[in-house]
Formats: C-alpha cells, structure tokens, sequence
C-alpha cells in the first residue's frame, strides 16, 4: 500500500471525536508508516480541518469550504442578576495577560 486517502467532508461537530479521530490517523502513521492524504470535499471546517492537521499531504476540491480550527464560545451577561442576589466575583490571576470569561461578559 504506497498511501491512504482519507476523505473529509465534515463541518466539524464535537471536539473529543475530532480529537481522536486526529490521534487515531497518527496512530495509523507510526503503525504502518503508509502516508496519510487529506481529500477535502465539500465542506472540512473546524474538527474536519484539525483532523487533515494529522495528514501527511492535503488535496482539496476546489469547490471545498475549508478552513478555521476553532472554538465558539458563548459567555452570557448575568452581572445584573449576580447583583441582585448579592454575589460578587473576584478574579484571581497568576499573570495580568490573562484575560478569564467574566459573569458580565465583558
């Protein structure tokens, strides 16, 4: 077997699967030593793309939507409701580069 073409068309979905389908192909790798392609269809986004991130090569179709390895984040604004029932956040940082969600989401 000179390669294996792992064919990708996926808009990402959950990071653990992501996660283990990635180690799984470097798994494969270092196993058998037979090379990894990355064939991007329609659609390789976010876990899809990090997965081809584990390929030894990538092709993609031309009409492929690829990109962004990332995370949606979503942090509510509840600082008016802490306020009401009388809780106070305090953060604690061990460098001020560090920038932790915060209830106000500001």
């Amino acid at each position: 077997m000179r390669a294996v073409i792992l064919r990708l068309d996926t808009p990402g979905g959950e990071v653990t699967a992501s996660d283990i389908i990635y180690h799984e192909v470097l798994a494969f790798k270092e196993r058998t030593r037979v090379p990894v392609v990355g064939l991007m269809m329609a659609t390789t986004a976010s876990g899809g793309y990090y997965i081809a991130m584990a390929c030894d090569h990538l092709l993609a179709h031309p009409s492929s939507l690829t990109g962004s390895i990332g995370v949606i984040s979503i942090f509510p604004d509840v600082h008016e409701l802490l306020g009401k029932v009388g809780v106070r956040v305090n953060v604690i940082k061990s460098r001020t580069s560090r920038t932790p969600a915060a209830p106000s989401g500001r």
